[in-house]
């Protein structure tokens, strides 16, 4: 059986043991990484074998239909690991939008990898449903911190969300420190401490929150901060990289390099089905 994948469908062919053509088929399917898309091409072709005219002889011992049945285990398995957005970019948009987070989702794009910013959002959304789902539906997020990041309570509530989808998803997160000292997001100093105090003062005024839920919310986005300053990034101000093109070249490569691994994790403990 040959298989092959372009775009947005996956299909394959099948031949009978003296090589004999069967049949042909395509379907379309959601975005997914190549090895998915291939695990699923197999995997309907194999379920679409006794629906044949002609059919595949019938398996002469038992080890090969184990080997079968322990193949689709694996595939059905995977499949479920299937998500709609290889990377989610979390930033400030009056920070990046029109300047490094373009030119990283446009890069990303033309390396094939697909991925959200909240410029698919569509009008008449509901923006944080929205949000949610791209992140829970994302492999990896990228988290842009710039200057006006956390003046943002957006990009904070996006932050918390994403660390609690790497606890709970295995979500890949990579920060890049846009132009901004690391320690001033993992101590919340320097423009990260006014845009606290500003938040806490706006919502003390407003009236709508007691001292223990303003508290709280505070801490958990204070805490957020910390958490993800401390997951190895990168960072502009860097020597390894002289301008914005070369560091986006870099993230690239990153997001590509991890991006074909989502899956290891999956294979170690079915690693035995295909030895």
């Amino acid at each position: 059986m040959a298989c092959w994948v372009c775009c947005l469908r996956w299909g394959g062919l099948l031949d009978d043991e003296d090589g004999q053509f069967l049949f042909a088929f395509a379907f379309k399917l959601r975005p997914c990484s190549i090895m998915h898309a291939e695990l699923w091409g197999i995997l309907v072709g194999m379920f679409l074998v006794p629906f044949s005219e002609r059919g595949l002889r019938q398996h002469s011992t038992e080890s090969e239909e184990n080997t079968v049945n322990q193949f689709l285990t694996l595939a059905t398995a995977m499949s479920s690991s299937i998500k709609l957005y290889d990377v989610f970019i979390s930033f400030r948009g009056e920070d990046t939008r029109r300047n490094f987070t373009s030119h990283l989702h446009t890069a990303l794009t033309e390396a094939s990898i697909w991925t959200y910013t909240d410029d698919y959002l569509s009008k008449g959304h509901e923006v944080w449903p929205a949000l949610c789902s791209a992140i829970e539906n994302s492999h990896i997020a990228i988290v842009v911190f710039s200057r006006n990041y956390a003046t943002s309570k957006w990009c904070l509530k996006e932050l918390v969300k994403i660390l609690e989808c790497r606890k709970s998803r295995r979500l890949v997160v990579i920060p890049v420190f846009y132009r901004v000292d690391p320690s001033h997001i993992r101590k919340q100093t320097g423009s990260y401490g006014e845009a606290f105090a500003k938040h806490e003062r706006g919502m003390h005024e407003k009236g709508n929150n007691n001292e223990e839920d303003v508290e709280k919310q505070v801490s958990g986005w204070k805490d957020a901060l910390a958490e993800a300053a401390n997951i190895s990034g990168w960072d502009s101000s860097s020597r390894d990289y002289k301008n914005d093109s070369q560091l986006i070249k870099k993230i690239v490569k990153d997001v590509s390099e991890k991006r074909n691994l989502m899956s290891p994790y999956e294979l170690e403990e079915e690693e035995d089905l295909i030895n």
